[in-house]
């Protein structure tokens, strides 16, 4: 028996002090009375009786150890007034039928397992007790009788869930709202700041005709702003000669943007797109195309044409002897060359640059304005077009013209190619003059 049953009353004992040392001692005491009183056991079973002696010498071991002292205030100790479900539940277990009341009490009040329950009542004893009755259920079932408990209410519930989801929900929708507006409004009145919109549009529209000087490009819309950037519309199409018919489809619209922070990531049209015109402005300096050859092509050409081409003069030439120049020949600038860049696209720039309008300042007084108004910001933005900030200003700074663009009658070229002052002339295209008689 000792054997048998020693780790279950030790077991119970050390649950119940929570010192080794000190269980150990009373499982000894436990056999030894156990053992005195073998005699007196009358049958049944053994790990029931040895827990019920166990039991009784753990309560003599705390009344030997019990001492008498005055006890404080209660307000001093801040014990809390005494719980009234506390009580209810004890009047609820009075009711019980007394095989549960011994059972829940085993359990929940003395801290028995259920093994030793079983150990102490008989493994058959719970199996017997009715299950509607037995346990938790039953002493549940006897405090809603009581009204110490309300009923559970399926419908309540599930109505108060749903409205906890609809509540949770609108407000979740409220705040993203709200963030979304605090975005969009936010994020314009970041973008608008200033004169943003109107740099966006001379700086990159700028720059977008520069790096395509064989287009003629004009705003057609601005500015579209989101929360990611801003935008704007401009109508593109090749330069092509004067006078001629162009259908409406050789315009396309493109959508020139930058991103929040004011950069541009993919340009339209890149840089260095090819027409006619490019390639005699890549011709510049090149020695392409001389004056001989051109003057053959110039000559098979009937002379009422009217002409687009590219005039380079056998030297460079500053602002007054350009002015000279135009004066002496009669033909008219619309684009100046103002870099000398062989087998590349040139810096070039007319009064009628995007953003630009005709006034009284001449094109190297309008060129030298926009590169001041450049930051070294715009540099990123710059390469993106095949531009950068040093190029820009010693052009702008040197103000030499190595070749302008002009419109101009086959006849009149004739005349020009001939011009001691004159290198070659490089014609790009031709049409015939609708609106001339």
């Amino acid at each position: 028996m000792y054997r048998e049953h020693w780790p279950l009353v030790c077991g119970y004992l050390l649950r119940r002090t929570r010192d080794p040392h000190l269980a150990e001692d009373l499982a000894q005491e436990t056999f030894v009375k156990a053992t005195r009183a073998f005699l007196g056991h009358r049958g049944g079973s053994p790990a029931a009786w040895l827990l019920a002696i166990a039991r009784n010498v753990l309560i003599d071991h705390v009344r030997r150890r019990r001492t008498e002292l005055p006890l404080p205030d209660p307000d001093e100790l801040g014990v809390p007034p005494m719980d009234m479900a506390g009580l209810d539940v004890r009047d609820a277990l009075a009711r019980l039928l007394p095989q549960h009341r011994e059972l829940l009490t085993l359990v929940y009040f003395e801290g028995f397992s259920l093994m030793e329950v079983a150990a102490m009542t008989g493994p058959l004893a719970l199996l017997r007790q009715d299950r509607r009755l037995a346990g938790p259920q039953g002493l549940r079932r006897d405090v809603r009788e009581h009204h110490l408990i309300p009923e559970f209410d399926p419908k309540r519930t599930r109505r108060a869930v749903r409205l906890g989801i609809l509540r949770t929900a609108a407000v979740v929708l409220a705040v993203l709202l709200v963030v979304s507006l605090a975005a969009v409004f936010g994020s314009r009145l970041i973008q608008e700041r200033g004169d943003r919109e109107r740099r966006m549009v001379d700086v990159l529209g700028t720059a977008l005709q520069l790096a395509n000087p064989g287009y003629v490009i004009q705003e057609r819309e601005c500015c579209d702003i989101s929360l990611t950037g801003m935008s704007f519309t401009v109508d593109v199409r090749p330069e092509r000669a004067m006078g001629g018919f162009f259908a409406g489809a050789d315009a396309q619209a493109l959508r020139v943007e930058q991103d929040f922070f004011g950069r541009v990531q993919a340009p339209p049209l890149g840089h260095a797109t090819e027409t006619s015109l490019t390639y005699g402005l890549y011709n510049v300096g090149t020695g392409n195309q001389p004056k001989e050859d051109m003057r053959k092509v110039i000559t098979r050409l009937p002379e009422g044409l009217t002409a687009l081409a590219v005039v380079e003069p056998a030297r460079p030439l500053n602002a007054k002897d350009l002015a000279a120049f135009l004066t002496r020949t009669g033909l008219n600038a619309e684009r100046i060359v103002y870099e000398n860049r062989p087998r590349s696209t040139p810096i070039t720039w007319s009064m009628y640059q995007l953003g630009e309008g005709p006034g009284e300042e001449d094109d190297l007084a309008g060129f030298r304005r926009w590169v001041g108004s450049l930051r070294d910001h715009d540099e990123h933005n710059l390469r993106q077009f095949g531009l950068d900030l040093p190029r820009l200003r010693k052009s702008a700074a040197d103000g030499l013209a190595y070749a302008f663009v002009t419109n101009a009658t086959v006849g009149g070229l004739r005349k020009i190619i001939d011009d001691p002052e004159v290198r070659t002339v490089r014609v790009a295209d031709v049409t015939y003059d609708l609106q001339r008689p």
